[in-house]
Parts: structure tokens; sequence; C-alpha cells
């Protein structure tokens, strides 16, 4: 008998879920862990910028390539709000956007996109909790990027991952500042 090791490729897929280590919204966690908001309601999350404005075509705004904003930053999206919450999406859905709907390629010629580079979204978790997100990575302006976490007694803001508030009824709001990212990509333009 001869014995022959078959050997199988496979191809890990990883996704880079950095949000959960940056400072500001490991605090959030840890705040709403320990019940400083009470019993978390619903979470308005809100991106604007313009890092692919200019970005020239590639896969990225190709839908048939794996391309669309859902798909590159959705996933962040998810990985937040499961770690957040301690939760799992059970109904979704969503408006994809091209805002820029002609882009040039590496060659100088102009290509159309078929990817989104902005969605809208609503989701309700298994918990109760829902979200509302709102983002766009090809505005002509940046608009500080602002998460609100609204709970049954209090609400957390976190506004450009520099300014955490805590904020309950009749008290002076907490406030926690924290230093510019130096590593997040989606935070400067390109």
């Amino acid at each position: 008998l001869e014995f022959r090791r078959v050997l199988f490729r496979s191809t890990l897929g990883f996704v880079n879920v950095e949000f959960r280590f940056q400072p500001s919204r490991v605090k959030m966690r840890e705040l709403l862990k320990a019940g400083a908001i009470g019993m978390p309601t619903h979470l308005s999350y809100m991106f604007l910028g313009p890092g692919l404005r200019d970005r020239r075509h590639g896969w990225l705004f190709d839908e048939s390539l794996g391309g669309g904003w859902v798909r590159t930053y959705g996933s962040h999206m998810v990985d937040m709000l499961r770690w957040l919450f301690d939760a799992e999406i059970v109904d979704s859905n969503a408006i994809r956007r091209i805002e820029v709907p002609v882009r040039t390629d590496r060659d100088g010629h102009p290509q159309r996109s078929t990817a989104e580079d902005a969605f809208s979204c609503w989701i309700r978790m298994d918990n109760g909790v829902t979200a509302s997100v709102d983002t766009n990575f090809s505005t002509s302006v940046r608009v500080p990027q602002r998460i609100v976490i609204l709970g049954s007694e209090g609400a957390l803001e976190l506004v450009g991952e520099l300014k955490l508030i805590l904020r309950k009824p009749g008290e002076e709001d907490q406030v926690f500042d924290y230093p510019v990212p130096t590593w997040d990509f989606h935070e400067r333009s390109e």
C-alpha cells in the first residue's frame, strides 16, 4: 500500500477590528458594563469623511471584485456592536449610496463605480438594543465622528475618538479627553 499525503490549501480571512482597542471605546465599554447609563437602548453612529473621495478606481469601487463600503467598513460596525453590547444582530436593513460615481483608474481612464462608498443602516440586536449607522467616506469635508448611546439612566457620547461624555439626568457631565489617534487611517484623509 502506498500512502500519500494530500495537502489542502486553505485561506484564512482576518479582519483588523482595531476599534476595540481605541482607549476612548475601551472606556465607553467599561462604562456600559458598569451600568453607568442603565440599560442601553439605542446607539446612533455617524462617520463622515473624505478618505476615499480622491482615491483611484480599483477593487474597492468594483462590486464584482468584492468592493464596497458595506463590506469594507460594515464589518467594523458589526464587530463594534457585538463587542459593546455582548449581543447578536437579529435584524437589519441598509441603503447603499455611490457618492463619487466615476473615478480615474491608475492609467488615467475614467471608470464607473459599481460599489458603494456610503451607506445608512438600522440594526436590532437580540437584547433589544437598536442602532442607526450613517457613514460616508467620500464626503467633500470631514465631520467629527459621533457615537451616542442612549440608556435608561443616561447617555454616552463619543466625539471624534477625542472626547467621551457621560450624561446623567440632574448631574454634571463627566468628560474624558483622549489624544488624537495616530494609527487609525480612518481618521485621516489620504
